[in-house]
């Protein structure tokens, strides 16, 4: 039984389908393929194209298509969010959920506020299928490697043994997001668990975490009150990437009563992707005065304090082995603390 919480037109059922017995009967085929194939999506339009799609697929002909649904009744519209019986009743569970926001529910908890809904599936999914079931999932990069879903995937953990966490790359040409493959089999709550590898974690002894502090700039401009003491206000757009800046000669200064950072430091942007030349590109910065980060930026602060260090640090960042490493780490547009303090500290 595979069943697809949000089939949409039904590509992935269409090519589950083809790894059942093949009967010859034409009729036999379809009435197989009917009763095994289950769907759900929000749109009636996207159920009916499912279901005239999958009666395609079975016959493997252009003859003429029944109308109503008793073509592939099990394919409805409605919502895969406010009930269990599809990943109950199902052997195989595939999705390609939708990325979108949405509020998380009261019950949520491992986050609150706005959640990606491909993590809500994911979840009912990993809860509600029965010990046995195969799952099959495209998803947002977000979901691998986000500092903000390390309980949601804490959570999948006590419900899935994870098979493999595959990065895909670009969902697709017009579709501007890093997506990654899960398949995993739910387990029963007795099972001794196994622990997955979300993403690549360094084995060297010597780590960028082990030599800074890695911090995000705390200063929003449009939030923070313009309060307290005068300081040097540290921009992306004053931070020339490689180059050095004295906190003497600022861009730009405001009032600002949170944490400040006192040189030497280097800021490294936040924004980054893959395919950048180079994903952590960084500015030194020098002087006595103590510095308000905006925070697009991320502040590494070296444990001795010295300039020496900071120099070294951007020859790690420059290095194409930091690169390729936070390539197969992270592929959301924003660089995480966790990511950039386990880069391994490559001998020059």
């Amino acid at each position: 039984m595979v069943v697809d919480p949000t089939c949409g037109a039904g590509d992935l059922l269409i090519a589950s389908a083809r790894h059942f017995k093949l009967f010859r009967d034409r009729d036999r085929r379809l009435e197989e393929w009917s009763q095994r194939i289950r769907g759900r999506d929000l749109f009636e339009e996207f159920v009916l194209a499912a279901r005239v799609r999958m009666f395609l697929a079975a016959t493997r002909s252009n003859v003429r298509v029944p109308s109503g649904k008793e073509l592939f009744p099990h394919l409805t519209s409605g919502c895969s969010l406010s009930g269990t019986d599809l990943y109950s009743a199902a052997s195989h569970i595939v999705l390609n959920p939708p990325f979108t926001l949405v509020a998380a529910p009261k019950e949520c908890e491992w986050r609150s506020g706005r959640v990606s809904a491909a993590a809500l599936f994911v979840e009912l999914a990993a809860k509600h299928a029965s010990p046995g079931t195969r799952i099959a999932a495209v998803l947002p990069d977000v979901l691998r490697s986000g500092s903000g879903y390390e309980k949601w995937r804490a959570m999948i953990e006590q419900h899935l043994d994870i098979s493999t966490v595959t990065v895909a790359g670009r969902f697709a040409r017009w579709a501007d997001v890093d997506v990654f493959l899960l398949h995993a089999v739910a387990r029963a709550a007795t099972t001794r668990r196994r622990r997955p590898k979300w993403t690549p974690t360094s084995i060297a002894n010597d780590t960028i975490g082990d030599r800074f502090t890695v911090s995000v700039g705390s200063l929003v401009d449009y939030r923070s009150p313009k309060q307290g003491p005068w300081r040097p206000y540290l921009t992306v757009e004053g931070t020339p990437p490689w180059e050095t800046v004295s906190s003497h000669r600022p861009t730009r200064r405001r009032r600002f009563t949170g944490t400040v950072f006192k040189p030497p430091f280097v800021a490294v942007r936040r924004t980054s992707r893959f395919g950048d030349k180079q994903r952590a590109v960084a500015t030194i910065v020098t002087g006595q005065r103590r510095v308000a980060v905006e925070n697009h930026l991320m502040a590494l602060v070296p444990h001795d304090g010295s300039l020496a260090s900071c120099e070294e640090l951007v020859q790690i960042l420059q290095h194409r082995k930091t690169t390729k490493w936070l390539d197969a780490r992270i592929r959301c547009r924003h660089l995480i603390v966790s990511a950039l303090r386990s880069v391994p500290w490559w001998t020059p």
